[in-house]
């Protein structure tokens, strides 16, 4: 469990992640979302209204879920595909109306992700 947050912390750092953490993600080696592995603090995260579309090739973890969001409104999309090619189905993660993140299965088969937020 060291070595995995140690890896995630290291991948945020050598990704530049300055700006204003807009959601944690976090990854768990169960399919409940209970045993913490490690997380992700997105701070690369596009604004919903913006028309903009980020993509992060990632994979990791048996369960995954948006653990916190310190916007108004977090939702990530979890693509099997490389390149978050919808194409190939996907998964999606809301936190911030009425839930607290959804947990989500099968996190280690998905191989890219696109997060977004808003603010109103």
């Amino acid at each position: 469990m060291v070595k995995s947050t140690v890896i995630l912390a290291s991948l945020a750092t050598l990704l530049g992640l300055s700006s204003q953490t807009q959601m944690q993600i976090n990854y768990y080696s169960d399919d409940h979302c209970t045993n913490y592995g490690g997380n992700l603090e997105v701070s690369w995260a596009d604004d919903m209204n913006s028309g903009q579309s980020n993509c992060f090739h990632y994979n990791y973890g048996t369960s995954v879920n948006i653990a916190n969001c310190w916007e108004t409104y977090c939702t990530c999309l979890f693509y099997y595909r490389t390149g978050c090619d919808a194409n190939g189905g996907y998964a999606t993660a809301v936190y911030g109306l009425s839930n607290s993140g959804d947990c989500i299965q099968e996190a280690g088969f998905f191989n890219s992700f696109a997060c977004y937020y808003s603010t109103v």
